[in-house]
């Protein structure tokens, strides 16, 4: 997948929080009003908060200097984020909180983040985010429906078509799942993710279950998913640094060591082959910018 990329994060609070950063914000940017951006002197109207997230330059020394956001959150939700940081951190990957992050809709509830380009080819036209997104506690019960809440991430095709292509990524083949992640002990999300994550990394689709179902009715889900493994953690023998690999096909399973779960995994699912992202074009007709094989036309004012 993409390697060359930052994550930025930061929390934006929950609902009952929100109007306090809202007030805090308002209240400094009003002494500043006459110094605002036009665009800016209307969101400090409807909602402040998206003043953080101005690029105007007018406006830059103002957001350099308002009150840190996480200074302004209830004790909940620094709380919340810190757990955040912690699995992100423990995952390795690479990121920075980003306390001007706030997205661009109002819905968005607590973490919200971005995946920014880092590759020297990409930054020079400043911070480019490949994917965006966040999480919203409320905005189904908004809608009409049930009170779920829910994580959500888009990405832009052009942008990560010309990064994935920079770096040579190859993929593509089958999409079902190979292997399903479960867990027997309940709010173990972060665990269960740290077992999905090498997985992935070593080319396997996994799929997680973070619900704190009974054992047996997670292994139905992982059947149902048409998976050929599930990891399972949590139980008696699968402790301390130990997992399980069961094969769903063959109904045989084995204990392994989380560091050596890669290759047990391998044991069981076919290597992928992986044709090339991109075919080049059969007609020497198509070769145009945004044409199958060529890298995306990314117009550039100052050409």
């Amino acid at each position: 997948g993409l390697v060359s990329y930052e994550l930025e994060l930061n929390t934006v609070g929950d609902a009952k929080c929100q109007p306090k950063v809202r007030e805090a914000l308002a209240t400094y940017f009003a002494k500043n009003r006459d110094a605002l951006s036009d665009q800016s002197k209307e969101r400090l109207d409807r909602n402040p908060m998206r003043i953080l997230d101005s690029k105007d330059p007018k406006d830059l020394a103002l957001v350099a200097a308002a009150p840190p956001m996480h200074e302004l959150l209830c004790a909940e939700d620094r709380e919340h984020f810190d757990e955040v940081i912690a699995g992100v951190e423990r995952l390795g990957h690479p990121y920075k909180v980003a306390q001007t992050l706030v997205r661009g809709l109002d819905y968005y509830t607590r973490t919200v983040m971005e995946f920014v380009l880092t590759d020297p080819e990409f930054t020079k036209a400043g911070d480019i985010a490949v994917a965006a997104g966040g999480r919203y506690n409320d905005l189904v019960q908004t809608l009409g429906g049930p009170p779920i809440q829910g994580v959500g991430i888009a990405g832009g095709v052009d942008v990560l078509y010309g990064a994935l292509q920079k770096e040579g990524v190859r993929m593509g083949g089958e999409t079902a799942t190979d292997v399903y992640v479960l867990s027997a002990e309940k709010g173990d999300g972060a665990d269960r993710l740290q077992v999905a994550d090498p997985l992935r990394q070593a080319g396997f689709t996994v799929a997680i279950d973070y619900s704190d179902r009974p054992l047996d009715k997670q292994l139905e889900s992982a059947v149902k998913h048409g998976a050929k493994v599930a990891v399972i953690r949590g139980t008696p023998e699968a402790r301390g640094g130990n997992v399980i690999v069961r094969d769903l096909v063959a109904k045989t399973q084995r204990v392994t060591r989380l560091a050596a779960v890669v290759t047990e995994v391998g044991r069981h699912v076919p290597k992928h082959v992986t044709p090339p992202l991109f075919e080049g074009p059969t007609n020497p007709d198509e070769h145009e910018p945004g044409a199958a094989g060529e890298a995306p036309f990314l117009k550039d004012d100052r050409d």
